[in-house]
């Protein structure tokens, strides 16, 4: 393993607009930047400054007069995004793999179009699969491996309607009864945004989830589909003759029709709104072998968070990649090896995102990572 420094160098602060109280919304958010305007700073500890920890000064009442909150249009086979509960959660998988050859289709009614700002389409997912570490005894890693979706006003999808949507190791693992397997649990959502041209206001549309990877064959290999029960009428298919790529024509796209259980396939519609998510009391621990980064998320509905990194090399525009995998609950606290960090000097920043797609971040932090040298004893030679 890398044996590192990881140096403080500064901190890049980006001042708050000043916001004008005029409503309980507007005192609301004012109430937010006006506790980001103190440092939070723990010993042992590099916290961004402009927030600490102290309770969130709005009160019921002000709340209360914001208004209703604003959903997402959820448009599945079933309206309910919690209902999709089967074959990705654990017991039977019902052979449900998305795989190289298997392309799941679902068509989904027309809906009336309104004043929408954002489109994505999602599926739920579970049960990606592991096998044993080549070189540590006793764990597992993830099989690697990616999923797309697309989505068509026909059974045809082309290039330009296809999108990627996750990989493999964001996607829950699949329990094992003799081995413990870190990161196994429920099927999660993932969403992946598409023009919001792409959707069919006046007709049905189609959406097709399948995988690149060639050696996702089978269960013992791919992930999971998850799926809702009592459907009835034919609005699914799979088709087991793709390789690697969705059904290009509508003629032989409907192989196989399923008639009981709906797959969680859906479109995701988001209105205009004025939601905003705030990164507080950022913080980053480094320890011997791995760094810990940690902060609160302030929004409404929340729906994942993560830590982001970029190069920061002069001349350069940072190019922010995320380097953690997505919390989908509190609290956020996260542990990146030594290995996955950048070399040279990157900064860190924490993000967080809810249902409606509004992003927030914190103020980022700057540091430096240097080889640590040995000891002069460590170089002396035994005899």
């Amino acid at each position: 393993m890398r044996s590192h420094a990881l140096v403080l160098l500064s901190l890049l602060l980006t001042p708050l607009p000043p916001v004008s109280a005029q409503n309980p919304e507007e005192q609301y958010l004012e109430d937010i930047q006006e506790l980001s305007s103190e440092d939070a700073s723990q010993p042992g500890q590099a916290t961004a400054a402009g927030q600490e920890s102290q309770m969130l000064p709005a009160t019921a009442e002000a709340l209360s007069e914001i208004g209703p909150p604003i959903q997402p249009l959820f448009h599945a086979l079933q309206s309910n995004p919690n209902n999709f509960g089967v074959f990705a959660d654990g017991g039977w998988d019902g052979n449900w793999y998305i795989g190289f050859d298997a392309c799941w289709i679902v068509k989904l009614p027309p809906f009336p179009k309104n004043d929408y700002v954002n489109a994505y389409i999602g599926a739920k997912l579970g049960r990606s699969k592991t096998r044993p570490h080549p070189s540590k005894r006793g764990q597992k890693e993830i099989i690697p491996g990616k999923i797309y979706m697309a989505i068509s006003s026909t059974p045809a999808f082309t290039t330009s309607q296809s999108f990627f949507l996750a990989d493999t190791k964001d996607i829950p693992r699949e329990a094992d009864t003799q081995l413990p397997v870190l990161g196994a649990g429920h099927s999660e959502w993932f969403w992946a945004e598409v023009p919001l041209k792409l959707v069919n206001f006046s007709g049905p549309n189609f959406l097709a989830i399948w995988s690149p990877t060639e050696n996702f064959l089978s269960v013992s290999s791919a992930p999971i589909l998850a799926a809702a029960v009592g459907g009835t009428g034919t609005q699914a298919w799979i088709n087991r003759a793709i390789h690697g790529s969705a059904p290009r024509h509508a003629e032989t796209s409907l192989e196989t029709p399923i008639t009981y259980f709906q797959p969680a396939l859906a479109i995701k519609l988001t209105p205009r709104n004025t939601g905003l998510v705030y990164i507080r009391g950022f913080a980053v621990d480094p320890q011997k072998d791995f760094v810990r980064a940690s902060f609160s998320a302030l929004g409404e509905d929340l729906s994942m968070a993560w830590l982001e990194a970029a190069p920061t090399d002069d001349g350069q525009r940072a190019e922010w990649e995320r380097i953690s995998p997505y919390l989908r609950h509190p609290p956020y606290i996260f542990e990146i090896p030594n290995d996955a960090l950048p070399n040279a000097h990157f900064s860190f920043r924490g993000a967080a995102q809810d249902i409606l797609g509004n992003a927030g971040y914190s103020q980022p932090l700057m540091f430096n990572v240097t080889e640590e040298k040995p000891d002069e004893a460590e170089k002396q030679i035994a005899p």
